[in-house]
């Protein structure tokens, strides 16, 4: 430790320079003069050491580089949902207008409109029961997915939300969940 301190004064004193510091110190003091010395390097030791935090930030986050954001601006994209084909290149300059957002918005309710309804009793029905998929899990398998593909993630899909129905049922306690599941499994409907 007293070679590092003794390393760190000597550096230190080379980036303040050859001017002689003056610490002022009262005469009537019942302080010994080694612990003011060791509150003087103290302090000098916390300034340089942030001066050379800043500066090791500073180079190092321009070097530093993101493999999934870099494909962001080649990443394929819909016009609108009701286009079928997808468009090369950019990001969409207007994805920064509420107009746009409106407008996906409002087509996406009108393509969910135009699916036909059934209405008669179902045959058989399948049913998908995935415990522990939050929306942070969904969120986090979407970006995976995306990566996998060398991606960004934020705009996959999983396989599960291109079916027709889908439903989230949040419980908050774990006892409900298996509650939950075994009446799903015994076809029964309390609560």
């Amino acid at each position: 430790w007293q070679v590092l301190v003794g390393k760190f004064k000597l550096l230190s004193a080379h980036i303040i320079g050859s001017k002689t510091m003056i610490l002022a110190v009262p005469r009537n003091t019942s302080r010994p003069s080694h612990e003011i010395q060791s509150y003087f390097w103290g302090h000098i030791m916390l300034k340089t050491f942030t001066v050379l935090s800043a500066v090791l930030a500073a180079v190092y986050s321009q070097k530093v580089r993101d493999p999934y954001h870099d494909v962001q601006p080649q990443q394929p994209f819909y016009l609108a949902p009701t286009d079928k084909f997808f468009i090369r290149g950019g990001i969409n300059p207007q994805e920064n207008t509420i107009k746009y957002w409106h407008d996906v918005s409002s087509d996406i309710v009108r393509q969910r409109l135009q699916t036909i309804q059934r209405t008669g009793v179902a045959k058989n029905v399948i049913l998908f029961l995935g415990d522990g998929m939050s929306i942070p899990t969904i969120t986090a398998a979407r970006i995976y997915l995306g990566q996998l593909n060398n991606e960004a993630g934020e705009n996959s899909k999983l396989s599960f939300e291109k079916f027709p129905y889908t439903g989230l049922s949040k419980v908050d306690m774990v006892p409900m969940l298996d509650r939950k599941e075994i009446n799903y499994l015994n076809e029964t409907k309390k609560a």
